[in-house]
């Protein structure tokens, strides 16, 4: 998708005449004050004026710019606002409303985001403006989780015939998002596979590279099954644990797959999701077999029954532990370590590890240890078989 630039114009600047009702005092300290009328602001300090701040709107269109090019994107708030408020007819608006969004995102607004966008596509647009509206449009509705509002959107962008095929992806990947969002996972399952679907074949004839939405949508598969997976309880007869682990071991080998297939991709931030998500299943996993109801045995069958249980399954907690190590390593390779997916990996890598300390390493978990079989009787041993005199084989 094509994110409009943000442009330069030079005009000449006229003076707004006329008194401007004051709209907004903010007291900056105890000696400064700022006050603005209108698209005038006037800096006072001590009960006197020191500056007047007045701006043409393609003045004000200009300073926004250069904030925003330079990372300072409350400034270009401040100043796309005052643009779009106080000078409604000016013919920089319609750029300035999508500039304005862009920055809003910038600080994390999505929700007054939406509604600069929504004003934008009120006006009468070229397609082109309009297309790239809408997909920030529905970008600001996801981040606020707008589901159904996002559902609406995105239904009508699929229907446009004349999408390149990474925003067509993403329009599918986005939409089955909203869908999954509100329960209908059927549908949703659908819109991903046909996705993950179009990635494949379109990649044999255009280069699409670590497409976002294609990792996405193969780790939205994978977080259906692994919901899924960690839903399923034991229950307490054997038959029916029997069949509630082969259908947790089944889905968590499904999501896992899932997840594989959206770190193939290549998307840093999906890798190292997936990853995380990888090594939580099989901790989860631990905690339900181990939390799983017990069979009818008496207290000391019941004391060995865990301690051989524990032993058994300690392997889900060796793969839980892989899967976080190589995530940090991807990270550091990935340059990805601020990611919050990293941050999540090395809180439960720590207390992974204190788990099993606790579980395997501590004085309370050395005397978990088999019972040893008892001594027969001196008496009744019976006595060492005759080997025949015929020469055996060396192996």
């Amino acid at each position: 998708m094509t994110i409009r630039t943000l442009g330069l114009v030079a005009l000449g600047c006229f003076l707004l005449q006329g008194c401007v009702k004051p709209t907004q005092v903010r007291v900056k300290t105890a000696k400064k004050q700022v006050l603005s009328m209108g698209p005038m602001v006037f800096v006072a300090k001590k009960g006197k004026v020191i500056h007047i701040e007045h701006y043409s709107d393609e003045q004000l269109f200009d300073k926004g710019g250069q904030a925003y090019r330079a990372g300072k994107f409350a400034e270009a708030k401040r100043y796309y606002l005052r643009l779009v408020n106080y000078k409604p007819k000016s013919e920089y608006v319609a750029d300035t409303l999508y500039n304005l969004g862009l920055a809003l995102e910038k600080l994390d607004d999505f929700q007054l985001a939406a509604k600069m966008y929504k004003r934008l596509l009120a006006r009468n647009l070229d397609q082109k403006t309009r297309r790239d509206t809408e997909f920030r449009l529905g970008g600001a509705l996801s981040a606020t989780k707008q589901w159904k509002e996002a559902e609406t959107l995105y239904t009508r962008l699929k229907a446009y015939k004349g999408l390149m095929t990474p925003d067509r992806i993403e329009v599918m990947t986005r939409l089955a998002v909203a869908l999954q969002e509100q329960e209908k996972h059927n549908q949703a399952l659908l819109l991903f596979h046909d996705a993950t679907r179009l990635y494949r074949r379109a990649s044999k004839k255009e280069f699409l590279g670590k497409d976002y939405f294609t990792a996405m949508a193969h780790f939205r598969i994978g977080h259906f099954y692994e919901q899924r997976f960690r839903k399923r309880l034991f229950r307490k007869t054997i038959d029916d644990m029997k069949q509630d682990l082969q259908s947790k071991a089944q889905d968590l080998l499904t999501a896992q797959a899932h997840y594989m297939r959206s770190m193939r991709v290549g998307n840093s931030h999906w890798l190292v999701a997936s990853l995380y998500r990888v090594g939580g299943m099989y901790q989860q996993m631990y905690k339900d077999m181990m939390n799983a109801p017990l069979p009818n045995l008496s207290k000391e069958e019941n004391s060995v029954y865990q301690c051989m249980l524990k032993k058994k399954i300690r392997i889900l907690l060796t793969k839980a532990v892989y899967a976080y190590e190589r995530n940090i390593q991807a990270a550091q390779v990935l340059n990805v370590q601020d990611s919050d997916w990293i941050q999540k990996t090395k809180k439960q890598l720590v207390e992974l590890r204190q788990r099993i300390v606790q579980d395997y390493y501590s004085e309370s978990a050395s005397a978990c240890s088999e019972p040893k079989a008892k001594p027969e009787d001196s008496s009744k041993a019976k006595a060492p078989a005759k080997t025949s005199g015929a020469k055996k084989r060396s192996s």
